[in-house]
């Protein structure tokens, strides 16, 4: 049976990228693209072939939450109202063997519901953030009005709560809510959510205590009423909003942050895969750049390569993604797996995990391929992030001298680097960071240019 990817996509890969499953809402399926072992009817409302084929209309329904011996995978389901439409209405989780089946995976435990609500209750999208302890999971949801956060705290072995939050916003009434995006700073410490017709909101977050607090409103005054995106920059810095036809920036460092508003683009309806791709939702990848879907149904995602840049030197290009096949709003939902523990915070006192030191073998380089001639992408392995600190990747010649530098996003762990202008021959790839005293090399690999 054909598997459809539609509002609700989540997806789920090991420390090295490969894929191990994935979700439609509906079902989930291996890394084969076959329904593993009891990964079906996840959703009760209307499991039925032709909602299976077109997957589940829950903007960012579900997520994958990892832990040493377990899987977690949480989705939103519907129940009916009087007048025959389903609403966004339940929480429920399933429970993933990743080793089952020779690594296929079974799913052991389904559809259990944390969450029961009337009809509508909340809406259908899930975030989530890692604990201060660098274990556990904090999972949020939106319960209708849509100022109030429903949270869970995942462990292993229990799911605590719920516990809400009464969010101080003001949700423009005059228009009904559109939830173009819900997301944690990559660091963890801030929640936004809204969009460019209702309104956004940023929250400050703990993660050790899960508090959410001074929920604080940035007034959009938009009068167009589609659908769209929002996602926050890797540095925390910038927000990007858009409807169908324009994307905007946001400077939350800025003193007035609605009046900080720049206009990045419009719509180019000149391009056309097979039509024009109308402006989305937006994700922020493993490279440290924003993938914006489209509306309708094309072979192109929009990119914006420098989203900690202000203005339009973040580099926005329309149609900058070609895909293999047509793609209509699916686009993953994923937490910043790659969040450590929170050195020196009140969570040393409940696990005692947080201050145990990194080892040289949590660092790792990878490069392909290699050898190379043209480019080569990079993929580094950091197990604590610091935005305070600078990753770089130097290459250097046999005698140690450094030929090239790039310093990786905020968050980044993917990059693509220009290495044309190189001679042939052999060199070193370092992964750097700077110390008080120089700079210390985290870790080496070796590169061979060819011509």
């Amino acid at each position: 049976m054909p598997f459809g990817m539609f509002a609700n996509t989540s997806c789920y890969c090991d420390d090295a990228g490969n894929l191990i499953c994935y979700s439609n809402g509906f079902a989930i399926c291996d890394k084969r693209d076959s329904i593993m072992e009891n990964g079906d009817s996840l959703i009760i409302w209307n499991y039925d072939d032709d909602h299976f084929y077109f997957g589940d209309g829950n903007w960012f329904g579900s997520i994958f939450l990892p832990f040493k011996n377990k899987l977690y995978h949480f989705n939103t389901d519907r129940k009916y109202n009087e007048k025959g439409i389903a609403w966004p209405s339940i929480i429920n989780y399933s429970v993933i063997d990743e080793k089952a089946n020779n690594g296929l995976g079974k799913v052991i435990e389904k559809n259990i519901k944390i969450f029961d609500g009337d009809v509508n209750s909340i809406y259908g999208s899930l975030a989530a953030c890692r604990h201060g302890n660098g274990k556990d999971w904090w999972l949020i949801g939106l319960v209708n009005p849509y100022n109030i956060v429903i949270q869970y705290l995942i462990k292993e072995d229990t799911i605590i709560g719920p516990n809400y939050f009464n969010l101080d916003i003001n949700i423009n009434k005059t228009k009904s809510f559109d939830l173009g995006g819900m997301f944690f700073s990559l660091d963890g410490t801030k929640l936004y959510f809204g969009s460019i017709r209702s309104n956004f909101f940023k929250c400050d977050f703990d993660r050790c205590s899960g508090v959410i607090s001074n929920s604080k409103t940035i007034e959009t005054n938009y009068n167009n009423d589609t659908f769209g995106g929002l996602m926050v920059s890797p540095n925390g810095r910038f927000i990007y909003v858009n409807d169908f036809w324009n994307l905007y920036q946001y400077d939350m460092w800025a003193s007035d942050v609605a009046a900080s508003k720049i206009f990045i683009d419009s719509l180019d309806k000149t391009k056309q895969y097979p039509f024009e791709g109308k402006f989305m939702n937006m994700q922020l990848g493993p490279d440290g750049k924003i993938y914006m879907n489209c509306y309708n149904s094309v072979r192109v995602m929009h990119r914006i390569n420098n989203p900690d840049e202000k203005g339009k030197a973040c580099n926005f290009v329309q149609n900058d993604v070609f895909l293999a096949t047509n793609n209509k709003i699916s686009i993953p939902n994923f937490p910043n797996y790659r969040l450590g523990p929170l050195k020196g915070s009140p969570c040393d006192t409940i696990l005692g995990v947080a201050n145990k030191d990194i080892s040289h073998d949590t660092y790792q380089i990878k490069l392909f391929p290699n050898p190379a001639s043209t480019d080569i992408k990079i993929d580094i392995t950091l197990k604590e992030y610091d935005p305070a600190i600078k990753t770089e990747v130097v290459i250097v010649d046999v005698s140690g001298a450094i030929v090239q530098k790039y310093t990786m996003p905020d968050f980044a762990y993917l990059a693509t680097i220009d290495i044309s202008k190189l001679a042939s021959g052999v060199y070193g790839v370092q992964l750097r960071q700077p110390k008080r005293f120089g700079e210390r090399v985290l870790a080496v690999e070796k590169l061979v240019v060819v011509r």
